[in-house]
C-alpha cells in the first residue's frame, strides 16, 4: 500500500512559494516599467496578500502551525515567570533563545 502524503509539507511548500511570488510581484510595483506593468503588477500582489492570508489559516490547522502556537505559548509563559522572579530580561532573552533554536534544530528534516 502507498504511503499518505504529508500535506502539512505540501502546505508549507505553499507557503514559501506564495511568499516567493510576493517578493517578485512587490518588486515590480516598486519598479515598474510602465503603468500598465504597475497595474498589473499592483493586482498581482493584491491576489496573493489575500491568498497569504487564506494560506496562513490553512497553515495553523496544521501539525507545524499547533506546534508553533504551543510553542510560543511555552515560552511566553516561562519568560513571565523568569522576568518576573529575577527580574534580568538578558536572561529571559538569552532562554527563549535558545528554546527557539533548539526547536528549530530539532525539526530540521524529520517527517514524522
Amino acid at each position: 500500500m502507498d504511503k499518505p502524503r504529508d500535506h502539512n509539507v505540501l502546505n508549507t511548500r505553499t507557503l514559501k512559494i506564495n511568499y516567493e511570488l510576493i517578493q517578485e510581484a512587490k518588486e515590480r510595483t516598486d519598479s515598474p516599467e510602465n503603468f500598465l506593468d504597475f497595474c498589473s503588477s499592483q493586482g498581482k500582489y493584491e491576489s496573493l496578500r489575500e491568498d497569504e492570508k487564506t494560506l496562513d489559516k490553512m497553515f495553523y490547522k496544521t501539525r507545524y502551525g499547533k506546534e508553533i502556537n504551543e510553542l510560543a505559548e511555552r515560552l511566553a509563559q516561562e519568560a513571565a515567570r523568569n522576568i518576573k522572579a529575577s527580574r534580568k530580561t538578558d536572561s529571559v532573552a538569552i532562554a527563549v533563545t535558545e528554546e527557539i533554536q533548539q526547536y528549530s534544530t530539532d525539526k530540521k528534516g524529520k517527517v514524522r
